[in-house]
């Protein structure tokens, strides 16, 4: 697998080994089109804030919830190699590039001021109170002025990931109960009767 192509994942385990899927489902050919028109702005439009283009790259692409995204912080990220990680769950999550730079470069608004300097934050994108992180709802606004139904595309990300990674990987990555993550693969119509050889061969337990 390429793990540079955009809307793909390679999952790396704490033990540095990965694991590629083989899924049988995707979304709606239409939901695509529109996903990609989404993140090649977001990529490349360097007329958008740099934390809103991680954000809604995140929410896109890896089908996070707002909640999730906004308490991430700068022990989330993790540079190896030359590449960038994010932690989602136990799972190390390359992320592709203009995205690891943008990543590398958070928090792009820092707090300010006597109380900021006081509660030096780790969060990537700390909120106006000085030790607090942005509101998920700030977020989806600043989201929803780009065009992006933060609801509605978290949506088609989860029913694409439900293709590349077995139920109890995307459980663990978007916290979602392992009945609900199971359903999804379902929906998805992923094919996982491959993957326990693909861990083996890849030194993945």
């Amino acid at each position: 697998m390429n793990a540079r192509v955009i809307g793909r994942l390679r999952l790396t385990t704490n033990q540095g080994g990965w694991v590629e899927g083989r899924p049988t489902g995707r979304p709606p050919a239409t939901q695509r089109t529109r996903t990609t028109a989404r993140l090649r702005r977001l990529l490349h439009d360097d007329g958008i804030d740099p934390a809103d283009r991680v954000v809604g790259a995140l929410a896109v692409i890896y089908a996070q919830r707002l909640s999730n995204i906004a308490k991430l912080t700068k022990s989330d990220v993790i540079e190896r190699d030359g590449e960038v990680f994010v932690q989602f769950g136990k799972e190390h999550v390359l992320m592709p590039e203009p995205l690891g730079t943008f990543l590398r470069d958070l928090p792009w608004r820092r707090q300010i001021g006597i109380s900021g300097k006081l509660h030096a934050a780790e969060w990537l994108f700390p909120g106006r109170q000085a030790g607090r992180h942005q509101h998920p709802d700030y977020l989806r606004v600043r989201l929803g002025a780009l065009g992006i139904d933060c609801r509605a595309q978290r949506r088609a990300a989860l029913l694409q990931l439900a293709t590349e990674v077995p139920a109890s990987v995307l459980a663990d990555m978007l916290k979602l109960a392992p009945s609900t993550a199971s359903k999804w693969v379902e929906w998805a119509g992923g094919n996982w009767s491959n993957y326990v050889a693909s861990c083996r061969e890849s030194g993945v337990r």
